[in-house]
């Protein structure tokens, strides 16, 4: 495994440790609320739904060009 890929799965893994603690501790929509009480949250959470929706987008095309079927990677994204 190489020196990228392994720092790629810790930095997803650990991700995935701190969306875990986050989700026992406020739930889902307690992790949603804050970004719709200010117009500054709701810029944060826009330009973070941007930046998924486009991420999807090369994601389905880079996996296509590279014969690999991309939807387990989109949803991987949207949670």
């Amino acid at each position: 495994m190489s020196a990228r890929l392994l720092l790629l799965v810790v930095v997803i893994g650990l991700f995935g440790v701190l969306t875990a603690f986050a989700l026992a501790d406020v739930g889902y929509f307690g992790i949603l609320e804050p970004h719709f009480q200010t117009w500054g949250g709701g810029q944060v959470f826009a330009d973070l739904a941007i930046l998924a929706i486009m991420g999807c987008i090369w994601m389905v095309a880079d996996a296509r060009s590279s014969g690999l079927n991309p939807w387990p990677f989109v949803f991987l994204t949207l949670v």
